[in-house]
């Protein structure tokens, strides 16, 4: 018989294959299954627009995709609305503060009672209890309708209205540009084209103030501008590059007397006026100690002659 320690000392030397560790299969991210995602505004958009049959229902779906899970039934779809959004929210990373992460923790939970804002609970038990009884939102009941002559008549008076409200098209005013007789040009490219003439004139040629507004009404005839006879004012304007066509022109416009020399400006001297003269002041004299005394008298006399009552009889 073989002796128990041989066979030991037989097993320890007998290497042992150890099985390798089982791998998981990689998965590719594209492998992978999505996560439902879906905009909150988008979500609350669809319940407002939808009828009050079908938005349970829509919730019911929405919920199940949100959470993968069938909807607990008894619940009421507004607790399932709030924890849709508030899961969708904390999805996106727009749960930031420890209050909505409490709310958003307190609307998975399904129960209006777990709610500890005391006013978000109120509201809900309330939008609760007018659904109940009167439904969220009502279908818009079809308008009976109208007989067929007094639709026709009705629509016969609101042509006769509109007819009668038509009001004739105002005349367009012409816009035609007014030029110059001689010029050929607007009013403003007249002006330029006097005042260069006029630098680049002879001496003997060159036109005064009073001439070059004499030319501007001969090129306007029927336009009364009193811009006519301010020549020096829109000179000017011109010198300082005022119109933009020219701008600041490279030989500035200059006012002319009768004989072609530059004109200068004669201002009259203002007349001064005469200071009123101030009235004299009368001072005050005090009284004579004479008029004092005989004021006095006058009192004292008055107040002798006075009655004196009698005095009653005992």
């Amino acid at each position: 018989m073989v002796d128990r320690k041989t066979i030991q000392q037989a097993k320890k030397k007998i290497p042992i294959k150890k099985k390798a560790p089982i791998k998981a299969p990689i998965v590719s991210e594209a492998a992978k299954p999505a996560v439902f995602n879906m905009d909150v505004y988008k979500f609350h958009d669809n319940i407002r627009m939808g009828s009050a049959a079908s938005i349970p229902s829509y919730v019911a779906e929405i919920y199940e995709r949100v959470f993968e899970k069938i909807a607990p039934a008894g619940v009421h779809w507004f607790l399932l609305r709030s924890a849709i959004s508030y899961e969708l929210l904390y999805r996106q990373g727009k749960l930031n503060t420890e209050v909505l992460m409490s709310r958003y923790h307190e609307a998975l939970k399904l129960d209006i009672n777990a709610v500890s804002d005391q006013r978000s609970r109120s509201i809900l038990k309330a939008l609760i209890a007018v659904e109940s009884k009167d439904g969220l939102r009502e279908e818009p009941k079809p308008e009976p309708k109208e007989p067929i002559m007094a639709a026709k008549k009705k629509v016969e008076k609101t042509v006769a209205k509109k007819t009668v409200a038509k009001k004739e098209p105002k005349a367009k005013k012409s816009t035609t540009r007014e030029v110059g007789k001689t010029s050929g040009v607007g009013v403003q490219e007249t002006w330029i084209k006097l005042f260069a003439q006029n630098e680049k004139a002879k001496k003997s040629a060159r036109m005064t103030d009073e001439q070059i507004a004499t030319a501007m009404h001969k090129e306007f005839p029927g336009r009364e501008s009193k811009i006519f006879d301010q020549v020096q004012a829109v000179r000017n304007k011109y010198n300082k590059g005022g119109f933009k066509s020219v701008g600041v022109p490279a030989v500035l416009s200059q006012r002319y007397d009768e004989q072609g020399n530059v004109a200068s400006f004669e201002r009259k001297p203002k007349a001064v006026k005469a200071p009123k003269a101030k009235a004299p002041v009368k001072k005050a004299v005090p009284p004579s100690p004479v008029k004092k005394a005989k004021k006095v008298v006058k009192k004292t006399t008055k107040a002798a002659a006075a009655p004196v009552e009698a005095a009653p009889e005992a």
